[in-house]
């Protein structure tokens, strides 16, 4: 499953920028609204943020192989080939990392090095 890139460590630039706006909406009636009204608009602020955080949710690729077939329709076939070495060699580099620390194979990255490999083999038989 392929997802948009988080950036700020578990958010997405949207989700993050979203957060910022609130904060400093935050900041700007912290600076001029009258204490009494602080508490709604705070209130308001932060519900706003949640509800943009929701809705700016990265959404998910279901099949990885049909990911690659519209990237594939995308770029040109060297890209193509460039991309999948660059992810097959990613891949690989977190499997090693893994037994390097000493830690199990992981199940999912080993079948994403299988699938890498495959694709990258199809387009050099073509």
């Amino acid at each position: 499953m392929y997802t948009e890139e988080r950036i700020f460590g578990p958010l997405t630039f949207k989700q993050f920028l979203c957060g910022a706006v609130g904060f400093g909406l935050f900041y700007y009636l912290e600076s001029y609204v009258p204490e009494q009204h602080q508490v709604v608009a705070i209130g308001v602020i932060v519900i706003v943020t949640i509800l943009a955080i929701l809705r700016f949710k990265p959404e998910k690729i279901g099949n990885v192989e049909e990911y690659f077939k519209v990237k594939k329709a995308e770029l040109d076939p060297k890209a193509y080939q460039r991309m999948l070495q660059m992810k097959h060699a990613e891949v690989l580099s977190q499997v090693h990392m893994r037994k390097e620390k000493g830690l199990a194979d992981d199940p999912k990255l080993l079948k994403g090095a299988e699938l890498f490999l495959k694709l990258i083999s199809e387009g050099e038989n073509k």
